[in-house]
């Protein structure tokens, strides 16, 4: 009786191993960035966050360098930049966390250096931001100028480009809240493997539909 703790954690430890192995390595873009193994969990969000406010300056700015562009095909094009950089910085960060306190959880928690507690605060961490994310998204076009010359069937694109980015990440915070039920209680069902499977590539899909919608736009605003 008393190995029934350690064998019931061993088990969880195997599962969530099998979970990794299916649904982490390839979720998204690959993570450029190196790791500092010295640098604390926190301290690595933290630089995350500061970058993403950098890059949206650096968006601002890109916009205020072509407000005053009375050529419609340029005012257009550089109105587009400024929100590619925008969505772009989001979406890098985006990675990034679910990098860090997603795969680097279930990558810890299977090398022992974490415990269940430890992982399933990771998650609770990671569908917080995902929930910000989520509103980051949507919230792309908040200021109208940000669409300056873009116009028609074009606009309508980008805007619907930026609400399946935001589903993306609202399905990604989904597959959160289904992990965490597995650290939780330490049990799964092959039901829940299925659905965990299901968020990550639903997830997977809105944001590629996104990113060729993006392509297209910028295509046809160039050949203007």
């Amino acid at each position: 009786m008393s190995n029934q703790p350690n064998q019931k954690k061993s088990k969880l430890k195997i599962i969530l191993i099998v979970v990794g192995a299916l649904f982490l390595l390839s979720l998204f873009i690959p993570n450029e960035e190196t790791k500092n193994e010295t640098t604390s969990t926190s301290d690595q969000s933290a630089q995350i966050t500061q970058g993403q406010e950098e890059t949206n300056q650096k968006a601002n700015d890109i916009y205020a360098e072509g407000a005053n562009l009375k050529d419609e095909k340029e005012l257009a094009l550089f109105s587009l930049n400024a929100w590619k950089t925008r969505v772009d910085l989001t979406k890098k960060s985006l990675f990034s966390h679910w990098d860090l306190y997603w795969t680097q959880t279930f990558n810890d928690f299977s090398q022992g250096k974490i415990d269940q507690y430890k992982a399933y605060g990771n998650l609770e961490k990671l569908t917080n931001l995902l929930s910000q994310y989520h509103i980051d998204f949507m919230d792309t076009g908040e200021d109208n100028h940000i669409y300056d010359g873009i116009k028609g069937e074009q606009l309508d694109k980008l805007k619907q480009a930026e609400r399946d980015y935001g589903t993306a990440a609202y399905t990604m915070k989904s597959a959160c809240n289904i992990a965490k039920e597995m650290f939780d209680n330490g049990k799964i069902k092959p039901s829940d493997i299925e659905n965990l499977k299901k968020q990550v590539e639903t997830a997977k899909a809105f944001i590629v539909k996104a990113d060729l919608a993006v392509k297209d736009v910028e295509d046809v605003l160039s050949k203007k």
